[in-house]
């Protein structure tokens, strides 16, 4: 009775050969081609992840680029619009920065607006806590 060798190496050797397709040398051939093509293909996966935060990156520029053109920067306008529980993503910010001024400066705004109103409550809950005073942990009410 005759062993089975496995499925025909032929189609996969010829997979092999397409996508070096392009490859100088010694890259295609054999086992090299077959290191280099899971080579690519992995970088490949990575870069499509890398892609992402590098678009991420230039929203985030524009956005801050944006924001400074009004007086205040990135980190402030983002704490803004989320204690105005406005939910726009990145992408829609950079955009609306880039072709909507308009709009994105009546968002800075009311970002601005409600970090300052955030500011204001802190410091007149500060100023009515400042009547007691604690000391060596004995609470003075003055």
């Amino acid at each position: 009775m005759v062993r089975s060798r496995g499925s025909n190496p032929f189609p996969r050797r010829a997979n092999i050969k397409m996508w070096t397709k392009g490859y100088v040398g010694r890259g295609r051939v054999g086992r090299l081609a077959l290191r280099r093509v899971y080579k690519a293909l992995q970088n490949q996966f990575r870069g499509r992840k890398q892609k992402k935060g590098r678009f991420r990156q230039v929203w985030i520029q524009r956005i801050n680029a944006g924001a400074m053109e009004y007086g205040i920067n990135y980190s402030h306008f983002v704490n803004g619009l989320v204690k105005c529980n406005i939910l726009i993503d990145r992408k829609m910010l950079a955009a609306l920065a880039v072709h909507e001024p308009q709009t994105f400066k009546s968002i800075v705004q009311l970002a601005k607006q409600r970090r300052e109103e955030g500011l204001r409550g802190a410091l007149e809950l500060q100023r009515k806590r400042s009547d007691v005073v604690i000391e060596q942990g004995i609470i003075h009410n003055w």
